[in-house]
């Protein structure tokens, strides 16, 4: 069976960076998102749906699916989600409604929380348990981290799924596109 790996986290929390350094390391296991449908997999900004989903597309497939959710410590996250950066979405509109909340245009649509900090904590949050409800299917790498030391993200990846990597030696991603779509050294 095929280990497809799949990832999960808020945006300006390094999904990119950590999509691409999956897809180097283990590319023959990173799904992206037009390999399967979109529902199968679920859009990584959002969160996944429940493993019975997943279980019974596995009995339809030869895939087992894994997932890697990525985090960052909250006052780097909103300092980062309140920047406008020209290849990702708008700050999200945000209009009161009568009970005090707001919506947030999302990318995975309107969504309706108190404020950033309450759609921070409610998204990690369910990353959280998915990680706790499954433990041997998934796993959670930090923004910190993943800017610091990939070699070792790498590795717990693969120690974690029990993958092959791609190459003899880890690759690393020397530069990436920050929040503010500048072109700036990874490892700092």
């Amino acid at each position: 069976m095929k280990t497809i790996l799949k990832t999960f986290g808020l945006p300006r929390t390094g999904t990119n960076l950590l999509y691409w350094l999956l897809n180097l390391n283990f590319k023959n296991y990173v799904a992206a998102r037009a390999e399967h449908d979109q529902d199968y997999l679920g859009w990584k900004h959002g969160v996944p749906r429940e493993m019975g989903h997943y279980q019974e597309l596995e009995a339809l497939t030869e895939e087992s699916v894994r997932f890697v959710f990525s985090t960052r410590k909250y006052e780097s996250w909103v300092t980062s989600y309140s920047t406008k950066h020209f290849a990702s979405w708008e700050n999200p509109a945000q209009f009161a409604v009568k009970d005090k909340r707001k919506v947030f245009c999302t990318p995975v649509g309107l969504e309706i929380y108190k404020d950033l900090k309450d759609l921070y904590d409610t998204k990690n949050k369910a990353y959280q348990d998915f990680c706790d409800q499954n433990p041997d299917k998934a796993m959670i790498v930090s923004f910190e981290e993943l800017t610091s030391d990939q070699e070792s993200v790498v590795k717990a990846v693969q120690e974690k799924f029990c993958l092959e990597l791609a190459h003899p030696q880890i690759v690393t991603i020397p530069k990436h596109i920050n929040s503010q779509g500048v072109f700036v050294d990874t490892i700092v």
